[in-house]
């Protein structure tokens, strides 16, 4: 299913390395290295201000807390089976969240997060980073330069899925 066929987003799966966090380190006993991605504190703010569980997927699942310190609280933290994400993290993370994959969208800078995605049913956007490769931009349904840009169209499908209110004066 690609973004545009979504007719309802009810959540939102960030992935960790490069998406939220730019330099993420490659120590596993050392997940507090990194800085937050420019925005992305006020991009987890909007998602849950509008009512969305959002939820992380992480290689490295210690990395939740220093995360978590930079952009703000999530919902639930996902560790990647088959690297940083695959269609059983996408599926376990939308079930976690209350969802089915359909009402999934996953925000990365990967092609492996956007082919999970796909593979789970779930919409995939990429916001590439330093280390996104061509197969990223390939695989993904749509491509934006930021994580403000991701999360401003999908808090653009959720107002566009909402009913309206009708005046019936």
């Amino acid at each position: 299913m690609t973004l545009h066929e979504h007719a309802i987003v009810r959540g939102v799966l960030l992935g960790h390395a490069g998406s939220m966090v730019v330099d993420p380190g490659t120590d596993p006993a050392e997940p507090a290295a990194g800085t937050a991605r420019p925005g992305a504190r006020r991009a987890v703010d909007a998602l849950r201000a509008a009512g969305l569980p959002v939820g992380a997927v992480a290689e490295r699942p210690a990395a939740d807390h220093r995360v978590e310190s930079l952009v703000g609280p999530l919902d639930a933290w996902f560790a990647g089976t088959g690297g940083p994400a695959d269609e059983a993290t996408v599926r376990q993370a939308a079930s976690a969240l209350g969802i089915v994959p359909a009402e999934l969208v996953v925000i990365g800078d990967g092609g492996p997060e956007m082919r999970a995605a796909r593979a789970a049913g779930a919409a995939g956007i990429l916001v590439p980073s330093d280390g996104t490769r061509d197969d990223g931009v390939d695989d993904a349904d749509v491509v934006v330069p930021s994580l403000l840009d991701a999360v401003a169209l999908v808090l653009h499908m959720v107002r566009r899925a909402a009913p309206r209110a009708v005046d019936s004066r």
